[in-house]
Formats: C-alpha cells, sequence, structure tokens
C-alpha cells in the first residue's frame, strides 16, 4: 500500500527533528555550524534506487548502525571528506576509523532517540560498521543491507558543514516493522 501524503509528511517530520539533533551533535563535536537540510522521505522500490544513489563515485566514508527495538532498522551517515573530520578533530590517520565509527555512533544515536521520544518509542543503535568506498557502491551495498521488503522507505537529510566545506548525508531505513508502527500514528 502506498504512503499517504499524511504518512510522508510525518516521516518528514521524523527526519527533521531527529536530523535536527543530529545536526547538534556533529555540532558540537566539531565546534563547527552543521547546516540541516529539508528532509527528503522517499518510499522507493529496488528498481528505482537510482533516485537515492545518484550516480556519484566519489569516495564517502560510510558509517553503518543497525537499529533495534520499536525503531528497528538501519541508520547510515555518509561523509564526503573524511579526512577533513580528521584535521577537525586532530586525529591521526591510525584512529581515524574509530573516530568516524563514534561520529556515527552519537550522530545516530541523537538521531534515533529524538525520534522515539518524539513517538514515545525507544530504540537502540548497536556498534557501528565504518568502510571507505565509492558513494555508489555504498549506497547499493547499504539498500541490499536495508532493504526488507518492496517498497521500502528512506528519510534522508542533509548535514552540511559550514567552515570544512563538507556535506554529509543521514539516511534511515525504518524496517518494516517500524513502519507497521508509525502507520499506527497516522
Amino acid at each position: 500500500m502506498p504512503a499517504s501524503d499524511v504518512e510522508i509528511d510525518m516521516y518528514n517530520e521524523l527526519a527533521n527533528i531527529g536530523g535536527g539533533n543530529a545536526a547538534t551533535a556533529l555540532s558540537q563535536m566539531l565546534n563547527a555550524k552543521v547546516d540541516l537540510g529539508l528532509p527528503k522521505t522517499a518510499e522507493l522500490t529496488l528498481a528505482d534506487i537510482e533516485e537515492l544513489i545518484g550516480d556519484g563515485t566519489e569516495e564517502v566514508a560510510v558509517v553503518l548502525l543497525t537499529t533495534v527495538g520499536d525503531l528497528a532498522g538501519t541508520i547510515v551517515l555518509l561523509i564526503s571528506d573524511p579526512d577533513a573530520i580528521a584535521v577537525a578533530l586532530g586525529v591521526t590517520d591510525e584512529f581515524l576509523v574509530s573516530a568516524l565509527g563514534e561520529i556515527g555512533n552519537i550522530v545516530g544515536s541523537r538521531f534515533l532517540i529524538s525520534v522515539g521520544e518524539m513517538i514515545m518509542v525507544e530504540g537502540e543503535v548497536e556498534p557501528p560498521a565504518v568502510g571507505i568506498a565509492e558513494r555508489c557502491a555504498a549506497l547499493e551495498t547499504v539498500v541490499a543491507l536495508a532493504a526488507q521488503s518492496e517498497p521500502f522507505f528512506v528519510l534522508r537529510t542533509d548535514l552540511d558543514i559550514e567552515s570544512l566545506h563538507e556535506h554529509n548525508e543521514l539516511l534511515y531505513f525504518p524496517a518494516e516493522s517500524t513502519i507497521d508502527r508509525l502507520r499506527g500514528l497516522c
């Protein structure tokens, strides 16, 4: 059953509130202004994932967080320039993956907690997986892992770090059980 306009509006509001809290956390960690983009919720099938993936071949850092509980799903933080983050944090190359994982963990947790508070449910973030890959390949892998059925939903917002000229994306792929719970709120 396709999502109604009311349902899409609710998902956009959840992405906006969750993204705002995630942006605040990232801003505090980096001591830099983080601009929050407009939320973009999409209901997709595997046939039309190009809308999500695009044609980007640039390398990005990918932080993948599995979420469990009432807000089960997958949260993904795409970081366009991990080296700029490392410099901003004063982290050496040997600790970069760990630092990116911790950033993803904090940003993802803040997103999930704020969404949960808004709809009065709880979810937990499991330890992150971190990798560096081409954007297209990374998102294809993420979709293959996150999309439990078709169509699937993705709640998306941009987190732009102004002083680093850094564009990042925060995506939440709610599990089918989470979608069922959210639909009950409409």
